[in-house]
């Protein structure tokens, strides 16, 4: 996987605004953040690709990423 900056004012402004009552975060958090999102995307596209190799197809497709994404979602809830 390729590295990439993670950007780090925009998480932590989308934060901010979801927890209105945050007054200051810490980089470990954001980079938490980061690290959780592409957790959950390299999980993401793993299941898509196992969907289409089921259905035997080379190619991943919206439709096996729809299908996978509540069973994925489902597992990364607390």
């Amino acid at each position: 996987m390729p590295s990439t900056k993670v950007p780090k004012p925009k998480l932590k402004k989308g934060i901010k605004r979801r927890q209105k009552n945050t007054k200051a975060l810490s980089a470990n958090v954001v980079l938490m953040v980061w690290l959780d999102y592409l957790l959950n995307l390299t999980r993401l596209s793993q299941q898509a690709g196992d969907k289409a190799r089921e259905e035997k197809t080379s190619i991943i497709s919206p439709t096996h990423v729809k299908a996978v994404t509540k069973t994925v979602y489902k597992g990364c809830k607390g």
